[in-house]
């Protein structure tokens, strides 16, 4: 699945986080942008499965059988999709939280916090 482009990007994730004090926003936007990237391609990969399955599917005569393997197809292509969709939320988390969690985006977010209820009262 995206087991392939997930390790690429957690490792320059964990390397970069090593190597940085900081890491970088726009670093991670493009680590961002890539992963749902991925994710489309990964997405069309499934669908396009599932097409030439379907079809396949539809040429078996016996009703039953055909729709045994109908389940079958669909129980797949569910798991797959869920399993693609567990992969790309985990690598966000992987790229997303060392940025989230430095210092000064904290402070930011105090920041706007205090303003919002500053605005708020006003």
């Amino acid at each position: 699945m995206l087991g392939g482009l997930v390790a690429c990007l957690r490792l320059i994730a964990a390397g970069r986080t090593r190597a940085m004090k900081h890491v970088g926003v726009c670093d991670t936007g493009y680590a961002v942008v890539a992963a749902a990237q991925g994710l489309a391609a990964m997405n069309s990969e499934i669908d396009a499965q599932y097409d030439k399955e379907y079809a396949l599917i539809q040429l078996i005569e016996d009703s039953a059988e055909r729709q045994s393997a109908m389940d079958a197809l669909n129980a797949r292509y569910n798991e797959n999709r869920r399993a693609a969709a567990q992969e790309y939320a985990a690598l966000l988390a992987d790229i997303v939280m060392p940025v989230w969690e430095q210092e000064d985006i904290q402070q930011a977010a105090s920041d706007v916090d205090l303003l919002t209820q500053k605005l708020r009262e006003y």
